[in-house]
């Protein structure tokens, strides 16, 4: 399966988060776009087998969306190419959105930016977070800028740039809108980017007790059941240093009760934790709520969610779950600065201090880069963009070849 993130370098780097290569990112969709999205156009594409187009035509829109997972703390800016076909010309508006409206301060016109889209030319055009408030978005989207026909744009590998390190909203490095943020996993409901997995008698909208909101969760911890919430390589130890959550032990209290990490469908040896032994006297504590904290205890990686366990195999009362979040680790602000950034493509222009071979500098083509960079176009772009997407790539390419050898055989004989 394809892999959309790439690998880590230093230990607090944030991978890059790919939004489209070749195919959507699991979590992230299109659906919310007034346009209609070709996700498998062959021609004209920069680097891989298929490209995205929409249309802007009218003030149409294309919408990457994931509902909170567009986090300014873990990255700087998003980066993409852009085509704009036969005709080019096209007036577009990038905006950053959350809660369906567009952020005012990350709006940016690129026929200013850039101008019209140039005709049959890939643009590699990079735009930063900096003015923005520290926070949670839903992602991205293009606008048509007229109240008039536009021809069709193009776009291909769209990617989140990630930080140096996760940015630390109190410090210098960028506005804030307070604390830091956390990221939710149970608010009144899951989140959109969590499966609840569970095994357990349970209800996520439980009217009574509530510790904040509507709803909480009921659970009852019997016979080594659990509460299973999944979310695919959600949790990165790196960035995130734990999980809080607030816990009522109902009429009784004194519910035993474990959590662990999930890699696929299996619990992470080593990281299982008592939270009864997180409570006051050892124990969860009958009718009132009282705050967990967690701190991960499992091997640095990324992990697939979580599991909250009876591990008495016996029959326990109904306890109750509410307000629970991911959180970050203590980090430093990244050292990446603002600015917006466009280079054209396939005969780019190159700032005086690039150097041959580096990362986003010239190459020859067909030629490795530096640390196994790859040249594509005259410019080096990360090995890990490509071998990342290598088996979807064959399981495209392999049936055509065949089918191509079949024709050729009928026309033999």
């Amino acid at each position: 399966t394809t892999s959309f993130s790439s690998t880590t370098g230093p230990s607090n780097k944030v991978p890059d988060q790919i939004l489209f290569y070749n195919l959507i990112a699991p979590k992230w969709t299109t659906d919310k776009s007034t346009s209609i999205v070709n996700q498998t156009v062959t021609f004209p594409v920069q680097s891989s087998i298929y490209s995205l187009s929409f249309d802007p035509s009218f003030k149409q829109s294309l919408y990457f969306y994931c509902q909170g997972c567009l986090d300014t703390t873990l990255y700087y800016g998003v980066r993409f190419y852009i085509n704009g076909g036969n005709n080019g010309g096209q007036n577009l508006v990038y905006d950053v959105m959350v809660n369906g409206s567009a952020v005012s301060e990350a709006s940016v016109v690129l026929s200013t930016a850039i101008g019209s889209l140039p005709a049959n030319t890939w643009l590699l055009v990079e735009l930063n977070f900096t003015n923005m408030p520290l926070g949670l978005y839903d992602g991205i989207r293009l606008v048509g800028n007229l109240n008039a026909v536009q021809p069709l744009v193009y776009l291909e590998n769209i990617k989140l740039l990630g930080r140096d390190a996760p940015l630390d909203p109190s410090s210098s490095g960028g506005s804030t809108t307070g604390a830091p943020p956390l990221i939710g996993v149970y608010v009144d409901a899951l989140s959109s980017t969590w499966t609840d997995k569970s095994n357990a008698v349970h209800r996520l909208d439980a009217t009574s007790p509530v510790y904040a909101g509507s709803f909480s969760i009921a659970y009852s911890p019997s016979n080594g059941q659990s509460l299973w919430f999944a979310c695919e390589q959600c949790i990165n130890t790196n960035i995130y240093n734990g999980i809080t959550m607030w816990v009522h032990g109902g009429p009784f209290g004194k519910q035993q009760i474990v959590i662990s990490l999930m890699s696929g469908q299996n619990i992470v040896s080593g990281s299982t934790i008592s939270l009864s032994n997180l409570t006051i006297n050892g124990s969860i504590p009958a009718n009132t709520w009282s705050q967990i904290n967690t701190t991960f205890v499992a091997p640095i990686g990324i992990y697939d969610g979580f599991q909250i366990t009876d591990p008495t195999n016996t029959i326990q009362n109904t306890l109750y779950l509410d307000d629970i979040f991911l959180t970050y680790k203590p980090a430093v602000a990244s050292s990446t600065t603002g600015g917006s950034k466009v280079s054209p493509s396939p005969t780019p222009t190159f700032a005086p201090t690039c150097t041959v071979g580096a990362n986003g500098c010239p190459c020859q083509v067909g030629a490795f880069c530096n640390a196994g960079n790859r040249c594509i176009n005259g410019v080096c772009i990360r090995q890990t963009d490509f071998v990342n997407a290598s088996p979807s790539l064959l399981h495209l390419i392999l049936p055509q070849y065949f089918i191509f050898l079949f024709v050729l055989t009928l026309q033999l004989l």
